[in-house]
């Protein structure tokens, strides 16, 4: 029987949130945003139990295999640990204000560097072949690949030519980045991945249970 004042909901079993997938401003974001249940057992079954190193890579892995042996998976899910990479690096010197909140031009530049990674990588689940991803990615200059590579370079020349002799700033400060204006789409560069959405949404159903 139902305790009086206890609301039972199915966010546990939601597998998408549409709105996330389509307009959060960031990788991680509109990853964990899509099969949720499916990402909720990856976190903590293979992510928390291997080498932090090597974490992203051996995830990305593991899903490539649970949705089948097409190579175009794993061209598509091995693309997303350099994504993230650049992802964490641009957003550990973006300049924010007080709130944490990075420029909202910023913001729309990185949604659309997002949406190009994520209709990239899509190309893989549908061509399949390693010959035919590899050909498409070719025709358009495996543009996303050489963007993410360059941020990465830029980032780490930031560094070296700013805070040569001083202190880089705690990586804890770039977590739970919000969008100017826009408390809705928070950027998150948690790559620790301490507690994930999903992981929140179970134990919230739950405590409610």
């Amino acid at each position: 029987m139902n305790a009086p004042g206890t609301v039972y909901d199915s966010e546990a079993v939601r597998n998408l949130d549409i709105w996330a997938i389509e307009f959060t401003p960031s990788f991680r974001g509109g990853m964990r945003a899509w099969n949720r249940t499916v990402q909720f057992w990856l976190a903590n079954y293979v992510y928390k139990r291997v080498p932090r190193d090597f974490g992203v890579l051996l995830t990305m892995s593991v899903s490539a295999y649970w949705h089948g042996v097409h190579p175009g998976y794993y061209l598509s899910f091995l693309t997303v640990p350099l994504c993230t990479l650049a992802e964490d690096q641009i957003l550990s010197i973006v300049p924010r204000d007080e709130n944490g909140n990075v420029p909202l031009l910023f913001s729309v530049f990185w949604y659309i560097v997002r949406q190009l990674g994520f209709t990239l990588m899509a190309s893989g689940f549908l061509l399949l072949t390693w010959q035919d991803t590899i050909r498409y990615w070719d025709s358009v200059h495996f543009h996303v690949h050489w963007i993410m590579v360059t941020v990465i370079i830029f980032a780490w020349l930031y560094k070296t030519l700013h805070y040569a002799g001083g202190t880089v700033r705690n990586k804890n400060s770039t977590r739970n980045i919000k969008v100017e204006g826009n408390s809705h789409n928070p950027i998150s560069t948690d790559s620790k991945h301490e507690e994930t959405e999903e992981t929140k949404r179970v134990e919230g159903t739950k405590k409610a249970r």
